[in-house]
């Protein structure tokens, strides 16, 4: 497959426009939102409700881009030390930060509401969510820890998103980005790209680790339409037989 190829399909994931019906995509890795983005985990923008989302530092913006005229800011909500931002279903965005995830409601007129929050000790924060479960990966590295911060993999209960209910947790070396497709995480690690079972979301098992595959963050769209990014470029990667195999990239530099 071509980088031109490679290239309309990341873009596609990213920007496929005019999808309506709500609620989880068939990977469980985003939201099927009003414009129809796909989101990475660790991704600072998004598409909600019919606005852009982006995140400044520690402060989330919602803006609305009208067919004639200049871009319009809508609304303005702090989170501290923010780092992610995932859509889901209609209207919900759950922000990842240094300390935990704050989840907010967005209406279609841009305006933020906070619904709940679930706190954890410092640590980098990616968050995804698939209905009513919501998973996020927490790292020692960067400058977003401390001394005793964790590495593990953590699941919720979002069914009742004022009051996230953690169901149990996976030590992990170094986890970042993630995604999710039936019932299987693939989580971006130190050591390569994992595949964790969470049939039970109250016992996620590791299953194998792909050192061969070094990642940043995974966006899946379909199994065989899987996007990973890594410090050395872009690639589209097939995940339909279990094992990644890489199908297509753009290196770094190109």
């Amino acid at each position: 497959m071509t980088h031109k190829i490679l290239t309309i399909i990341f873009a596609s994931i990213a920007l496929t426009a005019c999808q309506t019906d709500g609620g989880s995509s068939d990977s469980g890795t985003s939201s099927d939102i009003d414009s129809g983005a796909i989101a990475g985990s660790t991704a600072a923008l998004t598409f909600q409700n019919g606005n852009f989302v982006v995140l400044d530092r520690s402060t989330v913006k919602s803006y609305f881009f009208p067919e004639d005229g200049p871009v319009e800011l809508n609304d303005t909500i702090h989170v501290w030390n923010a780092e992610t931002i995932f859509p889901e279903g209609q209207s919900s965005l759950y922000v990842g930060s240094d300390f935990g995830v704050t989840i907010l409601d967005i209406n279609d007129a841009g305006k933020f509401t906070f619904v709940g929050e679930a706190t954890h000790i410092a640590s980098c924060d990616p968050v995804i969510v698939d209905g009513t479960t919501m998973f996020l990966t927490l790292r020692t590295t960067n400058n977003c820890t401390t001394a005793t911060g964790l590495n593990t993999l953590m699941i919720y209960d979002v069914s009742d998103p004022t009051a996230p209910l953690q169901l149990s947790s996976l030590a992990m070396n170094g986890p970042y980005g993630l995604a999710k497709s039936d019932n299987f995480l693939w989580v971006c690690t130190e050591e390569g790209l994992a595949k964790v079972s969470v049939s039970d979301p109250l016992a996620p098992a590791l299953v194998t680790t792909y050192p061969e595959t070094q990642c940043n963050d995974i966006i899946i769209r379909t199994p065989s339409e899987t996007i990973i990014t890594s410090d050395g470029g872009i690639f589209l990667v097939n995940l339909s037989t279990g094992t990644p195999i890489i199908q297509s990239d753009i290196l770094a530099g190109e």
